[in-house]
């Protein structure tokens, strides 16, 4: 699944239906990440371990991997609240919009 180009614009309803759709095409559940020490840094369901292994991240050039893989499982857990946030404002810039006519 792909997702159209950001807008140059404010974000359209479309462009982020497109972006919850990808979200939601992901593993469901908490994800987290399962350590290893000079090895594949492994992203996982939180609470299962390795079988809830969504992916396993290089660690090339040495041990950059960890960071990488951290910053993806932060990204996965914060984009719902970042999604809700900016549907939120939205919705209140429409409601002064409309004030600010009347």
């Amino acid at each position: 699944m792909t997702v159209s180009p950001i807008p140059d614009s404010s974000p359209t309803d479309e462009w982020l239906s497109e972006l919850e759709a990808l979200h939601t095409s992901t593993t469901k559940g908490h994800w987290t990440i399962y350590p290893a020490i000079h090895e594949q840094n492994r992203i996982v369901q939180k609470d299962r371990g390795l079988f809830g292994l969504i992916a396993d991240v290089s660690t090339e050039p040495k041990d950059y991997g960890r960071a990488d893989a951290q910053r993806i499982v932060e990204s996965h857990e914060a984009f719902p609240h970042l999604l809700a946030e900016l549907s939120r404002l939205r919705a209140q810039n429409a409601e002064l919009k409309d004030a600010a006519r009347a």
